[in-house]
């Protein structure tokens, strides 16, 4: 992808309002793929055979907290500072 970016760049150059389009289009097709990502390990860990415990997080249920506190997460008061961050990019900035 950062290749082809790049050779488009190249070809007909930067414009601000392309570079804009490509830059929002690429941030939904990251966000949608990692979301797929999630889901599919999520099946992956309930329904693919044996169900593993995680011995760091016992309590999650697949790769899921099912104890976790969204609007603490938002507000930066967890452990996943991470999805704090990508939270706010989605959700604030756009």
């Amino acid at each position: 992808m950062a290749q082809g970016v790049v050779e488009y760049k190249d070809s007909f150059g930067v414009d601000p309002v392309t570079s804009q389009n490509v830059q929002y289009f690429l941030d939904r097709f990251y966000m949608s793929r990692i979301s797929i990502r999630m889901l599919l390990n999520q099946h992956t860990l309930l329904f693919g055979g044996k169900v593993k415990v995680n011995p760091a997080h016992p309590k999650h249920i697949g790769s899921i907290d099912p104890v976790c506190n969204v609007v603490d997460v938002v507000k930066g008061n967890n452990r996943s500072f991470i999805l704090c961050l990508v939270c706010r990019y989605i959700f604030l900035l756009r």
